[in-house]
């Protein structure tokens, strides 16, 4: 039988798994949009074009999960 001490662990980690992958993701999201910079700088815009629609995704996809994330932690918090 789990204690609500280990719902608690649980939760941290959950928590800690999704902040992990949410900087990773924008770590990799920097990292594109500081090639598109140069990419734009020497001319190169339609090359670029592909590497904003990741950033792009990358983004939304990152911040629908976080969302998502965050309303199951109030629910959670709120006793739901």
């Amino acid at each position: 039988m789990m204690t609500s001490q280990d719902d608690v662990r649980e939760l941290m980690a959950r928590a800690a798994d999704e902040l992990n992958a949410a900087t990773n993701a924008l770590n990799q999201a920097n990292a594109l949009f500081g090639i598109l910079e140069g990419m734009i700088g020497r001319g190169d815009p339609a090359e670029a074009f592909p590497l904003a629609q990741i950033g792009s995704e990358l983004t939304a996809n990152y911040g629908e999960r976080a969302a998502a994330e965050a309303d199951f932690f109030a629910g959670v918090s709120n006793g739901q």
